[in-house]
């Protein structure tokens, strides 16, 4: 009961059921039990975000800072990049991006948030290199994309779904 992991692991699978709040709820717990678990602060960090709260941008960076190294961290940065779009730093989001990117030139998703933050501060060209990047490495995900809603808001959902509809990132 006072293992930050298992709060953690909880955490995630209240996520994949569907059970938002006690999944919020676990990663809060965890976090609790041990401040320092950088997994743990970016799954925090993320569910909040995905619930609609900014705050959730500092647990991420937070956990970037302790654990530089961490061999997901493209990922962690990929999550990062959609909170700091979410709040409409495109600028901030598209920097991330790129720094995923870098970090695993494999990773299709950090190409998607990178396309539509680069669409939204006029990088047409770049956003659509960076779109059909992301259909090439993981063909289909795009169009699924397209419904994509991981939101709880529905302003938030809209505002991914405006981005990838733009004519500047159609490819």
């Amino acid at each position: 009961a006072d293992s930050s992991w298992g709060h953690y692991v909880l955490s995630s699978a209240y996520q994949w059921a569907g059970r938002y709040d006690d999944a919020l709820e676990e990663a809060r717990i965890s976090v609790s039990l041990n401040p320092n678990n950088a997994i743990a602060l970016q799954s925090l960090g993320n569910k909040l975000d995905l619930a609609g709260d900014p705050s959730g941008i500092t647990y991420m960076e937070k956990a970037q800072r302790l654990d530089p190294a961490n061999a997901g961290k493209h990922i962690q940065l990929s999550f990062l990049a959609r909170a700091r779009f979410n709040i409409g730093d495109f600028e901030g989001a598209g920097a991330l991006a790129r720094k995923a990117v870098r970090g695993d030139e494999s990773y299709a998703p950090a190409y998607f948030i990178l396309a539509l933050a680069l669409g939204q501060i006029g990088q047409l060209m770049e956003a659509q290199t960076a779109i059909a990047r992301c259909d090439e490495l993981r063909p289909g995900l795009v169009a699924e994309r397209r419904k994509w809603q991981p939101y709880k808001d529905p302003a938030s959902n809209e505002r991914l779904q405006v981005a990838l509809v733009s004519p500047t990132v159609q490819n």
